[in-house]
């Protein structure tokens, strides 16, 4: 069930959380809904995305303190 609450009510929330595991849905009326996540989450989808990309043009990549090459098949 749904609950409104204040922004002072997040902050108070989030601060009790040791870790943001999974994103916060924050529902809106009559405008787009918003989505917290972590930096560490943001962070890690914004690397596979570009690795992603990259491996789709065939580039390359590194990971960690290995470079690849991807190869098209």
């Amino acid at each position: 069930m749904q609950k409104e609450i204040t922004v002072r009510e997040v902050e108070t929330t989030l601060n009790d959380c040791e870790d943001i595991v999974e994103p916060i849905i924050v529902k809106r009326t009559n405008k787009k809904d918003v989505m917290i996540i972590s930096i560490d989450e943001y962070q890690k989808n914004q690397y596979l995305s570009e690795l992603s990309s990259k491996v789709a043009k065939g580039g390359k990549f590194s990971v960690g303190k290995f470079t690849q090459h991807s190869k098209k098949i």
